[in-house]
């Protein structure tokens, strides 16, 4: 999970809405840093509702990474992972908290369990991108398109 571009996005969102979750963006389209990991960590950790819960779960995951104890790490992420799994039980429609599991899945080691749901999400992504998903957000739908790129997983 080093390398996790972590991304948050506001697909289709008012420009209110997209002013509210810039924050989260720009701690979420980066390399993978403890200190960008925490600070996302405290901005959401109110979980007021499924998209907040789900970046909450996914700061926890990630958190995860830099921890020593291994026993921890794995409560930690699974604490992440069980709140982005509730987010998406609360709002199952809702491609951004789709986009959240599918990338701690695909960075996520495979022993970790938590792989359930890659092609579902990922079949979510590519149909939401073909019916203009971003249409007013280039700039953030290259950074998506890169990250699966990177990955190599063709979205169209």
């Amino acid at each position: 999970m080093k390398h996790l571009l972590v991304f948050l996005f506001s697909f289709g969102l008012s420009a209110a809405v997209f002013g509210q979750y810039s924050a989260f963006r720009e701690l979420y389209l980066i390399e993978l840093e403890k200190e960008k990991c925490l600070e996302l960590f405290e901005i959401t950790k109110e979980k007021k509702d499924p998209l907040m819960m789900a970046y909450h779960g996914a700061s926890l995951a990630m958190l995860a990474d830099f921890g020593f104890n291994p026993v921890k790490k794995m409560e930690q992420f699974n604490t992440g992972s069980e709140l982005i799994t509730i987010a998406i039980e609360l709002d199952p429609k809702n491609i951004e908290i789709r986009l959240i599991r599918l990338s701690i899945q695909l960075e996520a080691p495979d022993f970790l369990g938590f792989n359930c749901c890659v092609n579902q999400d990922l079949s979510a992504v590519k149909n939401a991108l073909k019916n203009n998903w971003l249409s007013s957000d280039s700039n953030y739908k290259m950074k998506i398109m890169s990250f699966f790129e990177h990955r190599g997983i063709t979205l169209y």
